[in-house]
């Protein structure tokens, strides 16, 4: 992906609901998957790689991340994050659920 552009941009792109809730969706743009929490990625799989956030926000997005992956010590803090998806040519518009 070279084109940079925003996340929430890649949600618009046919999202599939998960975890039994209509606030988390997973979308695969160019082979990549992405996983949100209502407008917000919380985790992203490119190249083979899983990257997944630590839970900054409400119990709800703890399960949509638990859905994920219940491997706690697998998940990266937002700084990391944000970098992983700049390698892709992405900007994360982060906030605060």
């Amino acid at each position: 992906m070279n084109i940079e552009r925003s996340i929430l941009d890649i949600k618009l792109n046919s999202p599939t609901q998960f975890a039994g809730a209509k606030s988390a969706t997973y979308t695969t743009l160019e082979g990549d998957q992405f996983w949100f929490s209502y407008d917000t990625c919380i985790a992203f799989r490119a190249e083979g790689k899983l990257t997944i956030i630590k839970n900054l926000w409400s119990n709800t997005t703890g399960r949509h991340l638990n859905a994920i992956d219940k491997d706690k010590s697998k998940r990266v803090d937002q700084e990391v994050f944000n970098k992983r998806l700049e390698v892709l040519g992405l900007i994360n518009s982060f906030k605060r659920l």
